[in-house]
């Protein structure tokens, strides 16, 4: 079977106090991806399976907060190797609703 590759150029833009809009490169070959995000704190990852472009928003994010995520390229049956983890900070709240 061949290989699929490896995401890369993660970034986070558009970021809000609770959103943010993730993207990376697209990998050749690749049917889907997957994305892996969770809490800088957190030890489990939260995986949203089957996306078809290469960026993905998130909302419903804490403010002030750092989050990690990294992302796996699918091929078909074969699954590629996850990226490395990269991580953002959502913006503060400049003041209390």
């Amino acid at each position: 079977g061949g290989s699929c590759g490896t995401p890369s150029g993660l970034s986070a833009g558009s970021i809000t106090t609770t959103s943010a809009t993730l993207s990376w490169g697209s990998v050749s070959g690749a049917t889907s991806y997957n994305l892996e995000w969770k809490l800088n704190s957190a030890s489990t990852w939260t995986t949203v399976t089957g996306l078809t472009s290469t960026s993905y928003g998130l909302s419903g994010l804490s403010a002030g907060t750092t989050y990690n995520f990294r992302v796996q390229a699918v091929c078909g049956s074969t699954s590629g190797t996850v990226s490395g983890a990269a991580s953002f900070t959502t913006a503060s709240g400049s003041c209390a609703d």
